[in-house]
């Protein structure tokens, strides 16, 4: 029995449907990317095991005009990635991953429409139909929250805040585990000595917030609420992240020992969320 009918069943006889992992879910989508370079779709395997895409196929919309994916054997391993495309990305996002050429690759409409992944004997897989307003667009990848909720959910996906536009083969850039109730922030270590004896000469300040995408602002103040460095402003980031301190202010120039506060705000226009934490870190030094 297939995921699909197991799910239908549950829905007939009225119950709670669980959400079942597919063998390999929909990741990542480029539907709109810069002029000259080509549209993507990335897959994911969620399982522990590799997962063949022999004879496996890909469609937009128009299902009856499916794209064979393969061949012959090409493997999707365990906890990692596969981009489809109909040419090479290599240039444009260089790295260590694996893509599959597929000839006839399906265009994909800007403003909306759908990708759909078959297994050999035809039965969808995994399904995204997606929206312009779900994200993505402009060069900016469309990336997926959380493999393990559901493609048909919007929430579930936003667009790409890496600065190359996208994440074909990694960890996507808004991708979250679990979200935090509240804006944490966490320094370390703590006191840090940027004295270049190659011990504890920088701090990496930690944060986590309550939404899945934002702009945040974090910044460091002295005891008496000058700005002393901007570390972001207003950059984009999904729900945690981490930024380094050497000590020096926003000049160049060397701080003095002593306290200082950690400040971090982030804000979501999407969910129109705005939240904070400050935090304090010691700059220590010889005497």
């Amino acid at each position: 029995m297939t995921n699909r009918v197991r799910y239908i069943l549950l829905i007939l006889m009225n119950l709670h449907p669980v959400f079942v992992f597919p063998q390999v879910v929909i990741n990542e989508i480029m539907y709109d990317p810069l002029p000259g370079e080509p549209e993507w779709v990335e897959l994911y395997n969620p399982g522990n095991t590799g997962v063949d895409l022999c004879g496996w196929a890909i469609s937009d919309s128009d299902t009856s005009r499916k794209v064979l994916l393969a061949a012959e054997e090409v493997i999707v391993p365990g906890r990692g990635w596969l981009v489809v495309s109909e040419d090479t990305l290599m240039i444009v996002y260089p790295g260590d991953w694996n893509d599959l050429i597929v000839p006839g690759f399906p265009a994909l409409n800007n403003d909306g429409d759908a990708v759909v992944l078959f297994d050999p004997a035809g039965v969808v897989i995994d399904m995204v139909e997606y929206d312009h307003a779900w994200g993505g667009g402009d060069g900016f990848s469309l990336e997926r929250i959380q493999p393990c909720l559901p493609s048909a959910d919007g929430s579930n996906w936003s667009t790409s805040v890496s600065t190359q536009g996208g994440t074909p083969g990694r960890q996507n850039s808004v991708f979250a585990s679990s979200v935090a109730s509240e804006a944490t922030l966490g320094v370390s270590p703590n006191p840090f000595s940027p004295d270049e004896d190659g011990v504890d000469d920088v701090a990496v300040i930690s944060y986590g917030l309550p939404m899945t995408t934002s702009h945040v602002n974090l910044r460091i103040y002295d005891v008496r609420g000058r700005i002393i460095r901007t570390l972001m402003g207003a950059l984009p980031s999904g729900s945690q992240g981490s930024v380094i301190w050497d000590g020096r202010d926003d000049a160049g120039r060397m701080t003095r020992m002593g306290i200082y506060i950690v400040f971090i705000e982030g804000l979501s226009g999407r969910a129109g969320v705005v939240a904070s934490a400050k935090t304090t870190v010691v700059l220590a030094g010889r005497l």
